[in-house]
């Protein structure tokens, strides 16, 4: 590792961190926008031989100070003391990271936005709101060493890790035990570890499981480009070397009763909740109070004794695990606990599974968030509903993750935009900006090609993470109107053809309410639209907003937020800069959605108390 020295700021070399004599200092912080990086530091030794340490930034010259004035010779900054140019060495910086910070003497957590007169034991203070509380790699940074001292933007001493256990515990709820080192990270169960993580953020998406192998005590290979697979193979090397099973956890805990249990539509929508693994640590925000407690002993013959063992096959990850079959429901017993109830992991069987003769189950229940259940006290018999309920051990496989798709893009593609002789298009950035906002386009009605706007085409558009937004299903139909006033509600578009007495006339569009359950309408019918109120040149400047609300009851069981409204889309067209002459651009809005949202920072967080059930009742 490379360390610099804090009389000069030059940087030396050492094999181990077990290897520099006197041990070392290390700084932990948020990078600001411009760094000194290990070419520039080398660089000064050269230019300025005397006084390298007066031309380094405020930061590295201001560690370099407080660390030789509390007797260190070496101080450990990653922005300088890691050469990003060599991949092999940010892999094994990367890898070691949790390391380095656990072997130094002293760690200073340097927080650029609170004062020195800051209160820091005060709720929503400076100190509580700080940036450094949010970030993903400071997590490491804080469990790591034994010795963290807080400093302020002018470098004062504002306590220790132990000194603020208390605040921190509310901050970024990791128990003070943790913190005040009376307990061993390796003691925290796997799910409440990942919760630490949920509400923190990193520039990349693969460095959202990079620093959190070291909580882990994982080693893995650094691929940046992967994305989000970087978190899927932190879950499955987890789940390699561990037998705890909270890694599986997460998602929302089931209160209703068997007989109102969600079911799959018939369209089998897969959600994030569905599988596995998770897709971000964000998933086990609600994970801060589980615990893995596997029986030592048989309570009674319905409480299993064993770990279930889980590994990765291409067809899914192989489970043996005890299972409740009762009510028409499979339940995983994982051996796990929150606020002292056991809880079980539910599980649906899966019709789309590519081998039958391997029986592939979905993670949850319903196309939603609901994925566990209450099956009674941890220190009592297995119940679910009340009544007493017996495992059988089995062999099954559950869907891990979503299917590869080899793809540069992340939105799925439209039939409209493939040529440019078309009636419609949908800009790939209005669908990005959906996805980002929660709503995707789950499916799309077949169009021949190249398409001139008749038949009708069909948007079908829903929540992207099926998450806490209210039942948000709606089409938006596209067209161009037939210009014949001369033929019935039941001719065809063939029959039009064939009599030629089809003229593409005015462009239209609306958007409608859709429930996946419903029967499709059906796109070869002419009498779809109103003229002229879906004719968009009658649109005041091409836009129109249209009421996507159903008759649903939305029920809270806890008072925190503000109950879900009402959506409505509003759709806007502008000719397109392809063919301006015959295709419109569509850009799709959806308004009116308020939901619970976690957020952090003196924004209340979503407890875990707090559950949002919906009951539809479709007039």
């Amino acid at each position: 590792m490379w360390l610099l020295s804090t009389s000069r700021a030059e940087l030396h070399f050492f094999n181990t961190p077990e290897s520099v004599p006197g041990g070392y200092a290390i700084l932990s912080h948020v990078w600001d926008q411009h760094e000194q990086t290990f070419q520039d530091v080398r660089a000064l030794r050269s230019r300025w031989r005397r006084k390298p340490r007066a031309r380094t930034s405020a930061k590295i010259k201001q560690s370099c100070k407080i660390a030789q004035r509390h007797g260190y010779r070496w101080v450990w900054i990653d922005t300088c003391c890691i050469d990003k140019t060599s991949s092999s060495e940010l892999s094994e910086a990367i890898n070691s990271m949790f390391r380095y910070y656990a072997l130094s003497r002293v760690c200073y957590a340097y927080l650029r936005d609170v004062s020195s007169d800051c209160p820091v034991q005060e709720l929503f203070s400076d100190f509580w709101r700080s940036l450094w509380h949010r970030r993903g790699w400071t997590l490491q940074e804080l469990l790591a060493p034994r010795l963290v001292i807080f400093l302020s933007r002018d470098w004062k001493v504002l306590g220790t890790k132990a000194e603020l256990a208390d605040v921190l515990c509310r901050i970024t709820f990791i128990p003070r035990s943790i913190l005040r080192l009376e307990e061993e990270i390796g003691d925290i169960c796997i799910a409440q570890r990942m919760s630490w993580a949920a509400n923190r953020q990193t520039t990349r998406p693969e460095d959202q499981a990079y620093c959190l192998m070291g909580i882990f005590g994982i080693n893995m290979p650094t691929l940046y480009g992967e994305g989000e697979n970087a978190f899927q193979r932190l879950q499955e090397e987890i789940m390699k070397q561990s037998p705890d099973t909270t890694l599986f956890a997460w998602g929302a805990l089931w209160h209703g009763q068997p007989d109102s249990f969600p079911t799959h539509d018939g369209t089998h929508r897969h959600s994030d909740y569905s599988y596995l693994f998770a897709r971000s640590p964000s998933a086990f925000s609600e994970c801060s109070e589980s615990s893995f407690s596997p029986p030592r002993s048989a309570l009674s013959q319905r409480v299993p004794i064993g770990i279930p063992t889980f590994s990765v096959t291409p067809h899914g990850v192989l489970a043996r695990l005890p299972l409740v079959e009762a009510h028409g429901a499979a339940i995983g017993v994982l051996s796990w606990s929150r606020d002292g109830d056991r809880l079980g992991l539910l599980l649906t069987p899966c019709p789309i599974s590519l081998d039958p003769s391997r029986p592939l189950y979905d993670a949850g229940i319903g196309d939603g968030n609901v994925r566990v259940i209450d099956l009674g006290s941890a220190t009592e018999d297995l119940e679910l509903f009340g009544e007493a309920v017996e495992t059988v051990w089995k062999e099954i496989y559950i869907a891990h993750r979503p299917p590869l798709r080899i793809q540069a893009v992340s939105t799925a593609p439209v039939f409209l935009n493939r040529s440019i002789t078309t009636a419609f298009r949908l800009p790939e950035a209005n669908l990005e900006r959906l996805d980002a906002s929660g709503v995707a386009l789950l499916r799309q009605s077949s169009i021949p090609s190249p398409w001139t706007g008749s038949p009708a085409a069909m948007l079908f558009f829903g929540r992207a993470d099926q998450s806490l937004s209210a039942p948000m299903d709606f089409v938006v139909h596209l067209g161009r109107c037939t210009g014949s006033t001369s033929l019935g509600s039941d001719t065809t578009l063939a029959d039009a053809e064939t009599r030629g007495s089809l003229q593409l006339g005015a462009h239209w569009a609306y958007a409608e309410h859709y429930h996946p359950g419903e029967m499709e309408p059906d796109p070869s019918r002419l009498s779809w639209h109103e003229c002229p109120a879906d004719h968009i040149r009658e649109w005041p400047r091409g836009s129109m907003t249209f009421d996507i609300s159903c008759e649903c009851t939305l029920q809270l069981t806890a008072s925190v937020g503000r109950p879900l409204q009402a959506a409505h889309v509003s759709l806007s067209f502008v000719p397109s800069m392809l063919n301006p002459s015959e295709a419109l651009d569509l850009d799709v809005h959806v308004e009116g959605q308020t939901g619970l949202q976690r957020t952090f920072g003196g924004v209340p967080l979503l407890d875990s108390a707090t559950l949002l059930q919906y009951s539809m009742d479709e007039s």
